[in-house]
């Protein structure tokens, strides 16, 4: 018997799993002829068709009724003549490009029979006029016999990534615009754009000598004593490592690079994550009219107390003043006026009476519950203005943003590409300096683009960084979820590891999470380096200095932590080139 009923369960789960997919195709099938707006014109065409028969019963009639009925067939047949007989051709001068590079493409739609089709309809895939994305767009277009409509313009990409361009589907449309013919072709050229390859001119601030870095030749020595390097001297060399008899020659202190033979793993994380929505610090004058509105709502309750009170005086005293006109001393009035307010007090509360106290009650439970709303407001104000605190208590330009200073409004829509550019410019300038510098390093970044969403690859020479720059440069933008610190579980060494996290985004958040990253390995005392490469879009921002400000509060909260703070900035070299350069 539970053989049976498992036999049972298995055909209805594969019955179930059969309907489930034909449900799905036929949901997701469209239908190639689709009705245009002309079929209700010819269906009120034939009605009226009908009723000039029926009414005239005339040859003509007759002859109007029997071309309204064969018209549907002549324009099927007139729009199926378009599904053998148009081509389409995407074209474009490169596959890959450099951002900010003229690019030039070409579309044709090619009629091949000798029937025009004047009414097309074509939904391109076309870049927009500032070259952010591609968008579709719906071309009316008009096909001549054995004709061509060609479409040529030139491009220019602003950030870099995969775009298509081409022809998603065309709609041939008959005369009488009472059907569509829908050809779907999908033929869409992929363009990769590329970033710029961009030089990094920074200079170390630390002795080689003292601290074992990445900037040294490597040189293989059985020694620890062996030179692996001469140099000119810097401010903090030890003086047990100038070379004095080349010193005395040259004229100048030469310093002598011993190798350690201790090999470090150095590891690039990139962060191509979009930045969360900023929040922002009210300003004093919003502060005061916040407090104002406060007051405004706790005297609410009291402000209409009062006003029925004096109302109330007013009309007792016109009481009091009708009682001493009618004759009556003004002491047995005030008596006749306590004696009627001891009866109101002890009487049953009208119906009015008892609506003026649920109103009077509610006012009072709003006026509370404006106050906690306002309480907590202040209190959220308070929490945000510490936790700025803890990056520069005294830096006053930090009103009104929580990075330095808000982005302007013109750049909000495309801010994540361009700090996504700026990220990939400055994470190759940093890799190719370490690969040149005859380092192996780790490059790893979040890819929407792979199954397990993070890509990893090792690098030992610039051959190598070859086979992935494409992949690595075109890599899209990912969601504010995506950490760039976790991806430091996937370094496996624990000793003598060096990290570099090239990002963009320094809000409070982020800084909490990059100072974490050294205790992940131990600390200093473990000969761990954790590096900030930061691409700062300072120009972005509607205080520049402010922002500038906020970066060094920053840099002097991370140095307090063990962490390194490089920011590179892009400058136009007097030949017309840029590149990346250190900022002190």
């Amino acid at each position: 018997m539970k053989k049976v009923l498992s036999f049972l369960r298995d055909c209805t789960a594969a019955v179930s799993d059969a309907i489930r997919g034909i449900v799905r195709r036929v949901a997701a099938w469209r239908s190639p002829i689709v009705l245009r707006r002309g079929a209700w014109i010819y269906l009120i065409l034939i009605l009226v068709a009908i009723l000039y028969t029926q009414m005239l019963r005339s040859p003509a009639s007759s002859l109007f009724f029997w071309f309204l009925i064969f018209v549907p067939f002549f324009s099927l047949m007139y729009i199926l003549t378009a599904k053998l007989s148009v081509k389409v051709y995407v074209g474009a001068e490169h596959a890959k490009t450099e951002k900010l590079s003229p690019l030039g493409y070409e579309l044709k739609i090619i009629n091949e029979f000798i029937l025009p089709y004047p009414q097309a309809e074509a939904v391109l895939s076309l870049p927009q006029k500032d070259g952010i994305r591609c968008e579709d767009r719906t071309m009316r277009l008009s096909l001549v016999p054995l004709g061509v409509y060609s479409l040529n313009e030139h491009v220019t990409f602003r950030y870099r990534g995969t775009y298509e361009i081409g022809i998603r589907e065309l709609f041939i449309v008959d005369p009488m615009r009472i059907f569509a013919l829908r050809i779907d072709f999908d033929l869409l050229q992929p363009i990769l754009v590329l970033p710029r390859r961009l030089r990094a001119v920074r200079e170390s601030v630390t002795s080689a000598t003292d601290v074992p870095t990445d900037s040294a030749r490597v040189v293989r020595g059985a020694e620890r004593s062996e030179i692996g390097n001469i140099r000119a001297y810097r401010n903090g060399d030890a003086l047990k490592s100038i070379h004095w008899k080349l010193s005395s020659k040259t004229q100048d202190l030469q310093v002598k690079e011993y190798n350690t033979n201790t090999a470090r793993a150095v590891y690039v994380l990139v962060d191509f994550a979009r930045q969360p929505e900023e929040e922002t610090v009210e300003p004093e004058k919003k502060k005061k009219t916040a407090k104002k509105r406060r007051a405004v709502k706790l005297n609410e309750e009291s402000a209409v107390s009062s006003w029925f009170g004096s109302r109330k005086n007013v009309l007792r005293a016109k009481r009091r003043r009708r009682l001493r006109e009618s004759g009556m001393s003004a002491k047995k009035a005030d008596d006749v006026e306590t004696l009627d307010e001891l009866i109101r007090s002890t009487a049953e509360p009208t119906v009015l009476e008892r609506w003026k106290a649920e109103r009077a009650a509610k006012r009072r439970a709003q006026a509370e519950a404006a106050e906690a709303e306002v309480r907590a407001e202040e209190a959220a104000e308070l929490a945000r203005e510490k936790r700025l605190g803890q990056i520069d208590p005294n830096a006053s330009t930090q009103r009104g943003s929580v990075t330095g200073s808000p982005v302007k409004r013109e750049f909000l829509e495309d801010m994540p590409e361009y700090c996504a550019d700026g990220v990939a410019e400055t994470a190759i300038a940093a890799v190719l300096q370490e690969l040149e510098s005859g380092n192996k390093c780790t490059l790893v970044w979040y890819d929407s683009r792979e199954s397990s969403g993070v890509c990893a690859e090792e690098l030992a020479s610039p051959e190598d960084f070859e086979s992935v720059y494409t992949r690595f440069s075109t890599a899209p933008v990912c969601g504010a979820d995506k950490d760039v610190t976790n991806l430091t579980l996937l370094v496996q060494e624990s000793l003598n590891v060096t990290l570099r996290i090239v990002t963009s985004n320094l809000n409070p958040a982020a800084l909490n999470r990059y100072s974490t990253v050294p205790s992940l390995f131990g600390g200093a005392g473990t000969g761990c380096v954790t590096e900030i490469v930061l691409f700062n879009p300072e120009t972005r921002y509607e205080s520049v200095p402010a922002r500038r400000e906020y970066v060094a509060a920053c840099k002097s909260r991370l140095a307090h932590e063990g962490i390194l703070l490089n920011e590179l900035r892009q400058e136009i070299a007097e030949d017309g080139t840029v590149h990346l350069t250190g900022v002190a």
